[in-house]
């Protein structure tokens, strides 16, 4: 009778014992989970800070909006409005020049006439999928000297 009582404790003993231990691994597959999101949200914010920044430096480069464009283009995945104050180009997931592609960079194109030359302001902002809000956003500026509109 006293082996029958030991015999189901014992038992007892490993059922709560699995229990804990499953409880504990449900645990760890949510911050697993969480993680693993959170990674690649990280990802997504570094692809589309690199993507603003090349397009700080093309319009660093360019004398005009249509220059810009002609640098940010690549297989056709860049659109531009007829005024050139705006211009939509669309990247794939991995940031590689896509027509469509899920990401898209907006640059608006914004020239103030000053004293001695230009100043062209760029707005940046990057865009993932249909989320109106951007994952990035970036305010540049460069001064033309002896250039006027």
């Amino acid at each position: 009778m006293r082996s029958h009582r030991y015999t189901t404790a014992f038992y007892l003993e490993v059922l709560l014992l699995i229990v804990a231990l499953l409880f504990a691994a449900l645990a760890l597959a949510r911050v697993f989970a969480q993680g693993r999101a959170e990674s690649a949200r990280a990802g997504e914010l570094t692809r589309a800070v690199a993507l603003a920044e090349n397009a700080a430096e093309a319009l660093a480069a360019s004398d005009s909006p249509e220059e810009l464009f002609a640098l940010l283009d690549r297989n056709e995945n860049a659109s531009m409005l007829p005024d050139g104050s705006l211009i939509a180009v669309n990247y794939a997931a991995d940031g590689s020049p896509q027509p469509g592609g899920p990401m898209v960079l907006q640059l608006r194109w914004i020239s103030e006439p000053s004293a001695g030359g230009e100043m062209v302001r760029g707005d940046i902002g990057v865009y993932y999928g249909t989320d109106p809000d951007p994952v990035y956003t970036l305010a540049t500026a460069s001064f033309r000297k002896g250039v006027t509109p």
